[in-house]
């Protein structure tokens, strides 16, 4: 629960209007909820794809590189490592290709 004048910071994505992808909303929709539930928009930041792609890159460098020293010392579990690089690798796909991610700032009202 969130005071009256607290904040809160959502980090998500939205779809365009003409996309229609599982799990997420556009913006108009997202924006309408925000209202309905009293939270006032504060700032948004929508991440630029090309950022979006160069955190995404290193992040999953990082975790294949961990994956690996796991599947080494854990060789029974090596197919648990691949598959989470695998759905890694489809969600930053979709977050890259198919939808904006967004930061947003919002403050309870009355």
């Amino acid at each position: 629960m969130v005071k009256n004048g607290g904040f809160i910071i959502i980090d998500d994505a939205f779809r365009e209007v003409h996309e229609k992808i599982d799990g997420y909303l556009t913006h108009e929709e997202v924006i309408d909820i925000f209202m309905k539930s009293k939270l006032e928009l504060i700032e948004e930041d929508i991440v630029a794809n090309e950022d979006l792609k160069e955190i995404n890159d290193a992040n999953n460098r990082s975790i294949a590189q961990r994956a690996t020293e796991l599947k080494m010392k854990y060789p029974d579990k090596s197919w648990l490592f691949e598959n989470y690089i695998r759905k890694q690798i489809e969600v930053c796909k979709v977050l890259e290709n198919q939808v904006k991610c967004v930061t947003w700032l919002l403050r309870k009202v009355e």
